[in-house]
């Protein structure tokens, strides 16, 4: 089967999704590029991961991230599982480093859709056409550190893109208009019946060197 790498974005992690959105190639591996916008029209009060983070500690259920070591040499192949510990929903998984965020499901080859239970990512998501390796994109820092968060939702939320088109990546800076949009739609569905029914999170870390 073909498989696509993805190529690592502008600073984000670990994970390979960067630089200019190129029409993937059709040989061997296919490349999905990702773009992000540098501009900052607007800079919220706090940023994207640390209104997740909010969330995670106000009594929101939880789901499981597992299966990421905490380091990682530059260029080894990820995947992790996401366990719903047996709630329904739909399913976002985003990472975020120190200036952006990455939407990885869902993706140019896994639409949104409600699940339940416990799936690998990228493999179980896509069937195996791409795969996740890690990067780091600092030059000078010892590590780089990237979060993954998983969000599940009984309705979508507003604010994120829900239909991906030119084979890209949804990404955006974590303190612009978009990452202020995205949030409030989390925000709208956490508060709802006090948001323990409308939407669980989890989140794991891991530091490539």
């Amino acid at each position: 089967m073909k498989q696509r790498s993805l190529i690592s974005m502008v600073t984000l992690l670990t994970i390979t999704m960067s630089g200019c959105t190129q029409q993937p190639s059709r040989q061997i591996t296919k490349q999905i590029n990702v773009e992000t916008k540098q501009q900052l029209p607007t800079k919220p009060k706090e940023s994207f991961d640390l209104k997740l983070d909010e969330v995670l500690e106000s009594g929101a259920n939880l789901i499981e991230i597992r299966g990421l070591e905490k380091n990682y040499k530059e260029g080894e192949k990820l995947s992790f599982v996401v366990d719903t510990k047996g709630q329904v929903g739909y399913l976002y998984i985003m990472s975020v480093d120190d200036s952006s965020v990455t939407v990885l499901q869902p993706n140019p080859d896994s639409p949104l859709e409600q699940m339940r239970g416990k799936r690998s990512f990228p493999e179980d998501f896509t069937d195996g056409a791409f795969y996740i390796k890690t990067v780091k994109n600092c030059k000078s820092c010892q590590k780089e550190k990237t979060s993954i968060y998983a969000l599940l939702t009984k309705e979508p939320i507003e604010g994120i893109q829900q239909k991906i088109v030119d084979n890209k990546l949804l990404s955006f800076h974590k303190n612009s208009q978009q990452a202020t949009r995205a949030m409030r739609g989390v925000e709208r569905i956490h508060v709802k019946t006090s948001g323990r029914a409308n939407l669980s999170i989890g989140k794991t870390e891991f530091f490539v060197e």
